[in-house]
């Protein structure tokens, strides 16, 4: 608790069984607090309830103030980053869940939320998804028979009852039939599934869920589920999962928080979740877990442009003895990306810019651009660092507005796509996009989705990324890096640096191997580095490539790249 203090203003603390509030605290309670909960050590069920408790009081915040829970070091340093004005006030479990179900017993003039929902965490395991989404329709509290916490609450609905035998099927087809209406997009949370990559089929549910997630799927009223057999044909799970993207009244694409993780063959083999149906009208924000985003997207979403760095795109002049080439940090799409790693690496990078006063060669990250409504806070403390650094730049993650295989999609869901795509690039102030597309599907893309792009010629630039990525696109010749579409739009071809320890020497290639490639091009040469980090990439190894470089090897970024290749055309 000592890490939460250092956060806090002042301490308040409310028994579960104390008396009346005065005036003076009732007036601690208003609309300009954020209560803190240290949820470190709870139990699942605690944690499950007090999720629910901070996504009702994120939706409304002038009912008790916003809410925030401590889980961990990120949850610190992002509120320590990103705090308001707000009075921050520190409460015990049992004293925040009091004020939520019982608020209106001479606390506050109305509770927070309607009441509870008895259910049981260890027997009803394999629908606790649903158990989530219960939570944000009902507005109410998941609690066991006995908790201590039910106090004059009254019970809502009674899933023991319910719910009995149900397993994750007839627990979604339920929450489809009777409440899909009251939601506003879809989430997937694995309720436990271990051992998915060497069962499949019939994974043993002897994990226990996170459920990180949950305060954000109250909030925003998320249709949570999770069907292990889903995304396969010819299955129960994966006839309800059509009936569900059919028969719903959400926007398309269809955004999916949470995460796909069943079928981890060659990855996670429906992550992208386009092809988890044969509509191809769903697309992933990928979160599962993710703490606090109830907390942070209450705050108003970003609106217009945020400020890059100079990009120095017009005094650009093509030198054709020069190679370029532009590096792009990957996993932007990936929301747990943004608020961990990602973040360490950009600190790592303010420091060698500013501190260390070396490698700070231009370097392209890519941002969800759902940061903008969901964590606003974030994308702008990320964009302050690189204005500390001043060549540090953003561009959209796989595909652009969602994780997705876009040239799969229908085109009216296509055309929706492009569009929302060109808003986020708008208001990140880029004209970049990581793509994906699955094996096998990028002639279809060259032929009748990049096209798209080249209309309104927002986003000018594609940095694709073949899945699995260890194929070549087979629509790139050996020494061709780039095509031009449309005469506006330029799809490079896949370079990928997965990092120095893992094995693939296409993609895992030493500092040294990667520079004497780089260096060995055909001068005149325009291209791409992605680097992920999940064969142990980091930034030390852009470093010593860096170091390694010849000297007619220039490192630019997303927007002059696209303006060489432009430049030097497809001769």
């Amino acid at each position: 608790m000592s890490k939460v203090l250092l956060l806090v203003v002042f301490h308040l603390s409310l028994s579960i069984a104390g008396a009346l509030v005065t005036t003076e605290r009732r007036h601690l309670l208003g609309a300009d607090k954020v209560f803190i909960i240290d949820i470190q050590g709870a139990s699942l069920q605690e944690q499950i309830a007090v999720g629910a408790c901070v996504g009702l009081a994120n939706r409304n915040t002038s009912m008790i103030g916003a809410a925030y829970t401590v889980a961990g070091d990120r949850d610190i340093q992002w509120f320590d980053d990103t705090q308001s004005q707000a009075t921050n006030v520190s409460v015990t479990i049992p004293a925040f869940l009091k004020i939520c179900l019982n608020g209106g017993n001479g606390m506050l003039s109305a509770t927070l939320a309607n009441g509870y929902i008895r259910y049981n965490a260890t027997g009803q395991k394999e629908i606790l998804p649903n158990i989530f989404t219960l939570a944000g329709v009902l507005d109410a509290i998941p609690l066991e028979d006995g908790s201590p916490y039910i106090g004059g609450a009254r019970q809502v609905f009674d899933a023991v009852s319910k719910f009995a035998g149900f397993r994750s099927l007839e627990a979604t087809e339920y929450m489809w039939l009777h409440h899909v209406n009251d939601t506003t997009t879809m989430s997937k949370t694995n309720p436990g599934y271990q051992d998915q990559n060497k069962k499949p089929f019939n994974p043993p549910l002897t994990g226990e869920i996170n459920p990180g997630l949950i305060d954000f799927v109250v909030k925003e009223r998320l249709f949570n589920f999770y069907l292990n057999l889903g995304c396969i044909p010819d299955t129960d799970e994966y006839a309800l999962e059509e009936k569900i993207v059919l028969n719903n009244p959400w926007p398309r694409p269809i955004a999916v928080f949470g995460y796909e993780n069943s079928f981890p063959i060659a990855g996670d083999f429906f992550e992208a979740e386009t092809d988890c149906n044969k509509v191809h009208n769903m697309g992933q924000v990928a979160s599962d877990g993710c703490s606090n985003l109830a907390y942070f997207s209450a705050q108003p979403p970003i609106t217009t442009p945020l400020q890059q760095v100079d990009q120095h795109v017009d005094e650009f002049v093509y030198n054709a003895s020069k190679t370029y080439v532009s590096i792009i940090i990957g996993d932007g799409d990936n929301i747990n990306y943004i608020k961990g790693g990602r973040r360490d690496w950009m600190l790592q990078r303010v420091d060698a810019c500013t501190v260390a006063k070396k490698g700070c060669f231009p370097l392209v990250w890519s941002m969800s651009p759902h940061t903008l409504k969901i964590a606003p806070a974030w994308v702008r403390w990320y964009y302050e660092q690189a204005n500390r650094t001043g060549n540090d730049f953003f561009c959209l993650p796989p595909s652009g507005d969602l994780y997705s295989y876009p040239g799969a999609m229908p085109l009216k869901d296509q055309q929706s796509f492009v569009a929302n795509t060109e808003r986020d690039a708008m208001l990140l102030n880029t004209s970049g996009s990581v793509h994906w597309e699955f094996t096998g599907g990028w002639d279809r893309a060259i032929e009748n989705f990049f096209p798209l792009y080249a209309t309104r010629n927002v986003v000018k630039g594609l940095f694709p990324v073949n899945v699995p990525f260890m194929i070549p696109i087979a629509a790139f010749g050996a020494d061709e890096h780039y095509k031009i579409i449309a005469d506006r739009v330029v799809l490079f071809k896949p370079q990928e640096w997965r990092g120095t320890t893992c094995t693939g020497a296409a993609q895992c290639p030493s500092a040294a191997q990667m520079a004497a490639r780089l260096s060995n091009f055909p001068r005149g040469t325009v291209t791409n580095i992605y680097v992920t980090s999940d064969g142990g990439g980091n930034l030390q190894m852009l470093y010593d490539m860096v170091d390694a470089l010849d000297a007619h090897v220039e490192l630019v970024n997303q927007e002059v790249v696209v303006r060489a290749a432009l430049s030097r055309g497809t001769a």
